[in-house]
C-alpha cells in the first residue's frame, strides 16, 4: 500500500473518531443540561411500557377482586366495631377499655382511626370504598418494591409482571374478600420504612415501622429494618429506637394504664387448625401456646438482625415467614404478607433467574387452600407443605448473601478520599450519565489512537481526575 492510501486512511479515522467524539459530547451535554429532545427519546419507550404493565396489573387486580364479590369484606365488621367503640368514651367497653372487653380485635388504634373516614359513608358504600382502596394498596405495593429495587429496563418490569401475576390473587384474599385494612396499611408502612432506610434516613424509618406497630401489632418484627438505615453501626441504633419505641408507647400505653387488662389481648387464643404449620412441626395444643406470640415477634426480629448485611431485602420475609410458621392458624390472607416478602426477595435478587421464592409460597402455602382434601391429600399434608416450605425458605436467605457486589442500601463503604460512597439503585455504582459518556469517549479516541496514529484525549481526560 502506498503512501497516499495510508495518509487516506489516517485521515479517515481522524474524522471518523472526530465525528464519534463530537456526538458523544453532545448527548453528554444534553444530558447535563436536560434536554427535554433527550428525555422524550429514553424516556417515552419506557414509560408506554411502565404504562402496559400497570394496566395488566390493574385489570388483573380487578377481576381477581371481582371473584371475591359474594363474600367481600368478610372481616370489615371487626373495624366497623372497633372505631365505633374507641371514639364512643361514655361506653363503658369502648374508649381506652377497648382491648379489655374486645381482645379479639387484634388490631392496632391507628387503624381503627384511618378507618373512621370510611364509616361516614352509608355501610354498604364504606365496605366497597375500603376493598377498592386496600386492592389498590396491593398495586402501590409492587410499586413500592419496583421502585426499591429499579425497573428500568424490559427485563425488570418482565419479571415484576411475573411475580405480580402470582402476588395480586393472593393480596385479594387480603383485601377484598377479608377486608383486613390492618395487614394492608402495616405491610405497606413497612415497605414505606424500607425505602426510608435505603435512603439513609432512620428517624422517618422508626417513625414508618412504629405506624406499623400501631396499626397491627405483629409489625414489631420488622425492627430490624431501621438497622440498615444506620449502616449496621450498633451506636447509631439509639435515636432511632428511641423514636420508635416512643412512637409506639405513644399510642398504646394510654390504653395499657387506663386499663392494665389490656394486655389481655396478646393472650387471645385462636384454635391450632390440623393444616398449620405450628402443628407439623410438633405442637399439637388445642389453641394458641402462652408462649406463641412473643416468639414470633422475638424469632422474626433475631432472624431480621442476621439478614442486616447478608440479605436485607429479605427481612421483610423473615418476619412474615417465622409468624407464619409459628402461628396456630391457617387463614387464608395470612399468605398475602408472605407473598408481599418473597416478591421483595426474588426481585432484589440474581436479575437473570426466575421468582422462586413467589412461585413456592404460591404453589406450597397458597394453592393448597383451594384443593379437596380426600386420600391422600389430607390437612395435616397442607401442614408438612406449608412448615417444610417456610424451614426451607428461611434457611436459604439465611445462607445465601445477596447476589450484588456492590452496596445497594444507605450509605455504602468510603472511598479512598475517605467520602461516603452512596449507590445509586440496586447494585449500581454511583455512575452519573455524564461520567458514563466521558468514559465512553475516552475509550473511543484511545481506540482510534491505537489503530490510526492519531491524538487521543486520554491524556486531558487523565488531569482531570
Amino acid at each position: 500500500m502506498n503512501g497516499d492510501a495510508v495518509d487516506q486512511r489516517v485521515r479517515r479515522g481522524y474524522r471518523s473518531a472526530a465525528v464519534d467524539t463530537v456526538r458523544l459530547a453532545k448527548l453528554n451535554g444534553d444530558i447535563m443540561s436536560g434536554s427535554p429532545n433527550l428525555r422524550g427519546r429514553i424516556g417515552s419507550a419506557g414509560e408506554w411500557a411502565g404504562l402496559h404493565l400497570w394496566l395488566i396489573l390493574g385489570l388483573w387486580t380487578a377481576l381477581c377482586g371481582g371473584l371475591h364479590w359474594p363474600h367481600l369484606a368478610g372481616s370489615w365488621h371487626y373495624f366497623v366495631t372497633g372505631s365505633e367503640l374507641l371514639i364512643d368514651p361514655s361506653n363503658p367497653h369502648g374508649g381506652l377499655h377497648l382491648y379489655h372487653f374486645q381482645p379479639q380485635l387484634q388490631i392496632g388504634p391507628l387503624t381503627f382511626l384511618l378507618a373512621r373516614p370510611l364509616l361516614l359513608l352509608p355501610a354498604g358504600a364504606a365496605a366497597l370504598a375500603a376493598v377498592a382502596l386496600m386492592s389498590a394498596g396491593g398495586l402501590l405495593v409492587l410499586r413500592l418494591i419496583g421502585s426499591f429495587v429499579g425497573m428500568e429496563t424490559a427485563h425488570e418490569r418482565r419479571r415484576l409482571l411475573a411475580a405480580g401475576l402470582l402476588f395480586v390473587p393472593v393480596w385479594s384474599e387480603l383485601a377484598a374478600r377479608a377486608g383486613h385494612l390492618d395487614d394492608v396499611l402495616a405491610l405497606i408502612l413497612a415497605l414505606a420504612g424500607l425505602l426510608a432506610a435505603r435512603s439513609g434516613r432512620p428517624l422517618l424509618t422508626a417513625l414508618a415501622l412504629a405506624a406499623a406497630a400501631d396499626c397491627k401489632p405483629w409489625a414489631v418484627a420488622f425492627l430490624p429494618i431501621i438497622g440498615i438505615a444506620t449502616t449496621g453501626d450498633r451506636g447509631k441504633w439509639i435515636g432511632p429506637l428511641a423514636v420508635w419505641a416512643g412512637a409506639i408507647a405513644t399510642v398504646w400505653l394510654p390504653f395499657l394504664i387506663a386499663d392494665p387488662q389490656t394486655l389481655a389481648a396478646a393472650h387471645f387464643q385462636i384454635r391450632n387448625t390440623a393444616s398449620s404449620a405450628l402443628r407439623a412441626i410438633g405442637v399439637h395444643t388445642p389453641t394458641t401456646p402462652a408462649w406463641c406470640r412473643p416468639a414470633q415477634a422475638i424469632g422474626g426480629a433475631v432472624i431480621g438482625l442476621a439478614l442486616i448485611r447478608r440479605r436485607p431485602a429479605a427481612i421483610l420475609f423473615a418476619a412474615l415467614g417465622v409468624r407464619l410458621l409459628l402461628d396456630p392458624g391457617t387463614y387464608v390472607y395470612y399468605t398475602a404478607g408472605l407473598l408481599t416478602g418473597a416478591v421483595l426477595v426474588d426481585l432484589a435478587s440474581d436479575r437473570s433467574r426466575a421468582p422462586w421464592f413467589t412461585i413456592g409460597a404460591f404453589l406450597a402455602v397458597y394453592l393448597p387452600n383451594y384443593l379437596t382434601f380426600g386420600a391422600p391429600w389430607s390437612p395435616a399434608l397442607h401442614g408438612w407443605l406449608r412448615a417444610g416450605y417456610l424451614i426451607v425458605a428461611l434457611i436459604a436467605i439465611l445462607l445465601t448473601r445477596r447476589p450484588h457486589p456492590t452496596p445497594i442500601w444507605g450509605v455504602g463503604p468510603t472511598t479512598g478520599s475517605g467520602t461516603a460512597h452512596t449507590p445509586i439503585g440496586p447494585g449500581r455504582r454511583d455512575e452519573t450519565p455524564s461520567t458514563v459518556i466521558l468514559a465512553g469517549t475516552a475509550s473511543l479516541s484511545h481506540r482510534h489512537h491505537i489503530h490510526g496514529g492519531g491524538p487521543s484525549v486520554d491524556g486531558r481526560l487523565e488531569s482531570r481526575r
